[in-house]
């Protein structure tokens, strides 16, 4: 599969359900491409083949942002806060209006047909027949399956699990661990291997075998100066 543009987003069909619109072909996936179309594809054998559908969005100075799938529907929403309905099943198509612009994903509701909106300014909300909106803005958000959203409020140093359909805060979770990113291997390795060479007769024999199990299980190369820290801290030579 060649593309002349570049792809914006994918959505893939997970209960691939036979669609009459599509002559007894599986649609799989689907791209958003940066020129706002739509392209179906179904894949056989490990080769996509050509596009047997594509969409389009006909609103003049509106530009198609996010898509989703479910079953034989795809979704669609654009910078107006238009959401479009395509049912592959029957060919027929629907739109319902969204209380905000510029929405950059949608998803839906795995255990209803229900579907979650976001904008880019945090705005969200929750739709069965219409977008009802979210009182707070939410910097990014998570489905859970069971009617329960995990959120993430913008400005707050928690996550909170709400109830979709009225919003109501079901759990409230906070951490040190939200307010700044855990450290990674490298980040703890090079910390610790500067307390012991700044002063190696602090440190343990518990340190430098922690060192040494981040190290190996990390593939650090055996002339890295973390081993060196490690051997000091032995009591063997340096490397």
């Amino acid at each position: 599969m060649t593309l002349q543009t570049s792809i914006t987003a994918v959505a893939v069909q997970v209960s691939r359900i036979p669609a009459t619109c599509f002559q007894g072909d599986t649609p799989n996936f689907a791209v958003l491409l940066s020129t706002g179309e739509i392209q179906v594809y179904t894949y056989k054998n490990g080769i996509a083949q050509m596009p047997v559908l594509r969409l389009r969005n006909s609103r003049e100075n509106s530009r198609t942002t996010c898509l989703a799938w479910k079953g034989d529907c795809i979704i669609t929403a654009d910078t107006d806060g238009v959401i479009m309905f395509y049912d592959f099943a029957f060919g027929t198509s629907k739109q319902t209006y969204s209380p905000f612009i510029d929405i950059d994903r949608i998803e839906f509701e795995r255990s209803s047909s229900g579907l979650y909106v976001h904008a880019r300014d945090g705005k969200f909300g929750f739709s069965l027949e219409k977008v009802e909106s979210c009182p707070f803005s939410v910097s990014s958000f998570a489905v859970t399956g069971n009617g329960l959203v995990l959120v993430s409020p913008l400005n707050d140093e928690a996550v909170k699990f709400v109830i979709a359909r009225d919003w109501r805060s079901v759990k409230r979770i906070t951490s040190p661990a939200l307010l700044k990113p855990l450290k990674t291997a490298q980040q703890r390795l090079e910390l610790m291997g500067e307390q012991l060479l700044t002063n190696p007769t602090t440190g343990t024999w518990s340190e430098a075998l922690q060192i040494a199990e981040i190290a190996n299980d990390h593939g650090f190369p055996t002339d890295s100066i973390i081993w060196e820290c490690v051997s000091r801290s032995l009591g063997g030579p340096s490397c």
